[in-house]
């Protein structure tokens, strides 16, 4: 396959509406050549993420899974491998396009190991690999992510809730450093920040500005 367009969020950028168009779309889009990964997830493609984070680590995602223990989780990623590689052995030969979207690459994904994990997984099936991620300004997410805080019964002063999260010490924040991370591992040139704006967007739509940077040909029309 010539592409594979991996789509990192970041969180709060309208990933989850861009997934359900993706879903919602990939019969139409297979005519047009693009595959949208199933086997890592149907709509956000969150397994991969976890494939990638390393042994010591776990979340609620591997605790709900029941997976606890490193080899739980040596288990786990010997079956995914499996169904990933299998998803793209049996993709029709028209497909030229692949791709991958969870904002879970942004939230979960805090190293450059971890992010060459994703890289030593796919290997040399492509011949052009991209990472697409919408940036939103952080004090925006912050707050949006305050607007939660408050509405599961948080109590803690926007300012302090601001001050305590949104610095530079503070990975999912720091814009610079998941974008350097990225860039060691597939390199600088194969990075895409798009700002999270209308202004930006093509046509001044996120979904149309998304389908866009997958193919500038595809038909838009049922999207």
């Amino acid at each position: 396959m010539k592409r594979l367009l991996i789509h990192i969020g970041t969180e709060k950028t309208g990933t989850t509406s861009i997934q359900q168009a993706l879903f919602n779309n990939r019969k139409e889009l297979n005519k047009q050549g693009v595959h949208f990964l199933q086997s890592a997830g149907s709509k956000n493609n969150r397994m991969l993420p976890r494939y990638c984070m390393s042994l010591s680590r776990f979340d609620n995602w591997f605790n709900e899974q029941g997976i606890v223990t490193e080899e739980s989780k040596l288990e786990f990623k010997k079956n995914f491998r499996e169904k990933f590689f299998k998803e793209l052995d049996t993709l029709d030969e028209r497909i030229d396009t692949v791709v991958i979207s969870s904002e879970h690459f942004h939230s979960r994904l805090e190293s450059v190991d971890e992010i060459n994990e994703l890289k030593t997984l796919i290997g040399d099936r492509f011949q052009h690999i991209e990472i697409l991620l919408y940036l939103r300004h952080q004090l925006d997410v912050c707050i949006s992510h305050y607007s939660t805080h408050l509405k599961y019964g948080g109590t803690q002063e926007l300012n302090d809730f601001i001050s305590s999260r949104c610095k530079q010490s503070n990975y999912y924040y720091n814009y610079g450093q998941i974008i350097a991370n990225w860039s060691c591992a597939f390199g600088e040139g194969n990075i895409v920040p798009v700002p999270f704006s209308k202004t930006v967007f093509y046509q001044g739509d996120l979904l149309k500005d998304f389908f866009y940077r997958i193919k500038s040909n595809l038909n838009l029309d049922s999207f």
